[in-house]
């Protein structure tokens, strides 16, 4: 879904060694190259495999956040790319608040990981066979906000799904058909995805943290009472 070259990653910040983060404009992306047309398997956080990658690459959601991306001068959404000791962990658009946080977490991930493996006795050098599987599978994460006819943020999620899909199941929810009577609209505000250290539970963590942290800076409040993982689609 996001296609990237390495010699395009510019460092911005720091986070606890040995990560590295980098930015890149948001022109260096391209949402039409679907994991679909690559060797990688795509995989939703719950563990599910995505039925249809290509309906992330098409998603009209994802493609106003990557168009916001492209125009430097009046946006602040910028893609990230996350690199660990055992390499790429997660690459994402959004806002550079939210790509901290998304830092922060993925390294206490490695962290608690290491701390697991020295605890076994496993020597943190040797990457298992497991975590050399886990780089050519993918899990999408994304954070979104719903809403109110002025473009002010009413409420605030997170998915693993296809954006539209996860809209739709938030419209039985009484807090969103209360906001869309006076009408509304749903915008992406942070979408990645993870691989390697960062996998299923991991990108969960990962996006809830986003999300978490989101919702206090600019007091919007979390969406509520909605399971995605209760229906497939």
């Amino acid at each position: 879904m996001f296609s990237i070259s390495d010699q395009d990653y510019v460092p911005v910040s720091h986070v606890p060694s040995p990560w590295m983060v980098y930015t890149v404009s948001g022109k260096m992306l391209n949402p039409m190259r679907s994991t679909a047309s690559s060797s990688a398997i795509a995989k939703s956080d719950s563990g599910q495999k995505l039925a249809a990658p290509r309906a992330l690459a098409e998603s009209p959601a994802l493609h106003r956040l990557f168009d916001r991306s492209r125009n430097d001068a009046q946006t602040e959404v910028k893609a990230m790319m996350l690199q660990g000791p055992a390499g790429r962990a997660l690459l994402a658009i959004g806002a550079q608040d939210d790509h901290d946080v998304a830092s922060r977490a993925a390294a206490n991930i490695q962290r608690r990981t290491e701390q697991r493996h020295g605890a076994k006795g496993v020597q943190a050098d040797r990457p298992s066979k497991a975590l050399e599987a886990s780089k050519t599978t993918l899990h999408f994460g994304a954070v979104y906000e719903h809403r109110d006819f002025s473009g002010k943020p009413r409420l605030i999620g997170s998915t693993d799904k296809v954006p539209e899909q996860q809209f739709e199941l938030d419209w039985t929810s009484d807090a969103v058909k209360s906001l869309r009577k006076d009408g509304m609209r749903s915008e992406l505000v942070w979408a990645a995805v993870g691989s390697g250290v960062v996998g299923a539970a991991e990108m969960a963590e990962v996006r809830q943290s986003v999300m978490d942290a989101r919702s206090d800076r600019l007091k919007v409040e979390k969406l509520r009472g909605i399971k995605p993982y209760s229906r497939h689609t």
